[in-house]
């Protein structure tokens, strides 16, 4: 005799798959808030009224879905991972931010800023840092939520044209970006000269000019995650990680 598929089995384990899925997503989605808070209040309490702005202005504004509100100008002729957005936890910013060793000299370039929460923490820390980002509500939230800090810039555009010559490190949250993206980005950064580094996450820019000096290893909104710190050599040498 045939076993027959059970509909009500099958029914109440979507339940409990759904269920399991709304615990996880809201245990993550207070658990790192709450971290993130407790870890500016020991290390960097200038930072907490920007975080407060980026979550205030976010409030009924989904930041995943940004993207598809975008003007279709903006958006044709992209790849469609090349929008799509992530954040860094700040503990794992701030541990990459130590292993730059920046001072008020240097000038930080974040390539798809998103809501800004490098740029901001950087200029907490007393960096000069300047985000670039395409999609415009995630531009009005960086403006918004950094307007007390004045080491924290902003604009709109396309981080393959935008100007780039004045930055001393790069920093790439480029986990999603095309293969075209992540190597005409690296060409960019190269073509500004010897002894620039960029962080880069889940893997290293392609170019052999962009030699990696350092792995880091840090939490993001999509998990733990490695962070590249790369630096334009002259020619290609054996990496040291």
């Amino acid at each position: 005799m045939l076993l027959r598929h059970d509909p009500s089995a099958s029914w109440l384990r979507r339940l409990m798959e759904t269920i399991f899925l709304r615990i996880t997503t809201l245990t993550y989605s207070l658990t790192f808030p709450i971290y993130e808070v407790a870890y500016l209040l020991w290390r960097c309490p200038e930072m907490l009224p920007p975080l407060w702005r980026i979550w205030s202005f976010s409030w009924g504004r989904n930041p995943y879905t940004a993207k598809a509100r975008m003007p279709k100008t903006l958006r044709e002729g992209r790849h469609p991972n090349d929008l799509v957005y992530g954040e860094v936890t700040i503990p794992a910013a701030y541990r990459v931010l130590q292993a730059l060793r920046l001072g008020p000299n240097d000038l930080l370039i974040d390539l798809g800023c998103g809501r800004g929460h490098l740029v901001m923490l950087a200029a907490a820390r007393g960096i000069p840092a300047h985000g670039i980002e395409l999609v415009p509500l995630h531009l009005r939230c960086a403006k918004h939520a950094a307007a007390y800090l004045p080491l924290a810039t902003f604009e709109q555009a396309d981080i393959l044209e935008a100007d780039l010559s004045k930055a001393t490190v790069f920093w790439a949250t480029g986990t999603c970006w095309s293969e075209e993206l992540r190597r005409k980005t690296a060409q960019r950064i190269v073509d500004c000269g010897l002894g620039l580094r960029v962080v880069s996450l889940s893997s290293p820019l392609p170019h052999p000019q962009l030699q990696t000096v350092q792995v880091l290893y840090g939490w993001t909104t999509w998990g733990r995650d490695a962070f590249f710190i790369q630096q334009v050599q002259e020619t290609s040498t054996p990496q040291e990680v």
